[in-house]
């Protein structure tokens, strides 16, 4: 019997940075859920940029599923709230389109005091952060919804810097509780 496949999709929130390979959450999804599990995140990437990869990244892999991430750089770009809506939507149904069941992450919280000093100083974090949680609504409105970013949000707001390696970015315990949060809630 094959293996159903998972293709996780989006920018460096899918692909695990800077932890270690075997300490992203799609390394981890892959070791306990049984499935196959492909990691199509780009470090950088914005959906606009998800957009051009689609095809060679998600269709060739002609999965059963589609774990939809992104936005985070088009936001710390200057990006807009609505082309990330816009993108993510026409990935979605592109997907559907083509019978790939969609899953639509929600983002992990940002911490601007934790960003200040780091890679991102000098770029809104607050705007960010604001646009971060429209999106969140936005995405927790939508029927293929998988609130991921409740997996943080649920704990108490003083712990959140705990799973966060710079400001953006979770660390290995955040990769751990999103994996967790995922085995738990995803259902065919």
């Amino acid at each position: 019997m094959n293996k159903k496949t998972i293709v996780c999709f989006g920018d460096s929130m899918v692909y695990g940075y800077p932890v270690s390979r075997s300490e992203c959450w799609v390394t981890l999804l892959q070791e306990q859920s049984g499935y196959s599990v492909i990691n199509r995140g780009m470090n950088g990437d914005t959906t606009g940029g998800m957009l051009r990869r689609f095809d060679r990244h998600v269709l060739k892999e002609s999965p059963e599923w589609l774990f939809l991430l992104g936005g985070t750089n088009d936001f710390l770009l200057g990006g807009s709230l609505s082309s990330v809506q816009n993108n993510l939507m026409f990935l979605m149904r592109r997907a559907q389109a083509e019978q790939i069941r969609v899953r639509l992450a929600t983002v992990t919280p940002y911490i601007p005091e934790l960003a200040a000093y780091g890679m991102f100083a000098g770029m809104d974090l607050g705007r960010a952060e604001t646009l971060r949680q429209k999106l969140n609504t936005w995405i927790r409105a939508q029927e293929e919804c998988l609130d991921t970013a409740s997996a943080i949000e649920s704990l108490p707001q003083e712990t959140w810097p705990d799973y966060s390696v710079d400001g953006v970015h979770i660390n290995a315990a955040g990769h751990r509780l999103v994996a967790g949060f995922l085995l738990q809630h995803f259902h065919q």
